[in-house]
């Protein structure tokens, strides 16, 4: 039912909740895992209506709602033997929807609350980022469709030195990303500071880590395609 790995804030708070809730749905409910989609969706469109409406704090309890379900929606099908191709490009294009509805509401939601034109400015920077950001997280599709394989990431380099590869070996155990991911920077834009009603402080630390991540990312694209370049033209 759990991934191998994955996002620090899932495994050690979202996952003991989600798998039970899992359970109790599988036996006590004909819930689908399309349909736990659906209902997730639903509740992170509540929350964006919430953020929209200048209910910070409304939006950001919502929005983790949402987000346990979203976990619920994978593991049931895994659960249940239901996984298939449909149902994992419905989750994933809906998911990337939300992350997108979630930062513009609240920008729009915290502007309209404060007058303060810099958190506008601060969501278009961050959605632009999160873009780049993903784009590298999708990396291999990427070098695939130059006709290349990756073969490094930062997991990969992490592991190649003393210290790195025990905290590699060490995250590994506990199913735990060795850096922080996309969720982490999730929670803080989305659930962290408008409970602090600093949204503007969430929409700038995130664009700052997106910016981190993505010049990481496509520090291992270039790295990998130039040598595969190499590799292809040994007369250079």
């Amino acid at each position: 039912m759990l991934k191998p790995m994955d996002a620090w804030w899932t495994v050690l708070v979202i996952d003991p909740i989600a798998v039970r809730l899992t359970v109790w749905i599988a036996r006590y409910t004909r819930l689908t895992p399309n349909a736990v989609t659906a209902i997730a969706n639903l509740i992170g469109f509540l929350a964006g209506l919430a953020f929209l409406t200048g209910s910070l704090a409304a939006g950001a309890v919502l929005y983790q709602v949402a987000f346990l379900f979203d976990c619920v929606d994978g593991k049931l099908a895994r659960y249940k033997g239901m996984s298939s191709p449909v149902g994992a490009f419905l989750d994933w294009i809906l998911d990337r929807s939300m992350d997108v509805y979630a930062a513009i509401t609240l920008a729009i939601g915290a502007f309209r609350r404060t007058g303060d034109v810099h958190v506008l400015v601060a969501g278009m920077v961050w959605l632009g980022l999160f873009s780049v950001r993903y784009l590298m997280v999708q990396r291999r599709h990427l070098l695939l469709g130059f006709g290349q394989e990756p073969q490094e990431s930062i997991r990969v380099g992490l592991a190649r030195k003393g210290f790195a590869r025990r905290w590699m070996d060490l995250c590994r155990r506990h199913r735990l990303y060795p850096v922080p991911s996309n969720i982490e920077i999730f929670l803080a834009t989305f659930t962290v500071f408008p409970l602090l009603h600093r949204p503007l402080w969430g929409f700038v630390a995130g664009a700052a880590a997106f910016a981190v991540l993505s010049a990481t990312g496509l520090r291992t694209v270039v790295r990998e395609l130039g040598r595969r370049a190499s590799v292809a033209d040994p007369g250079d």
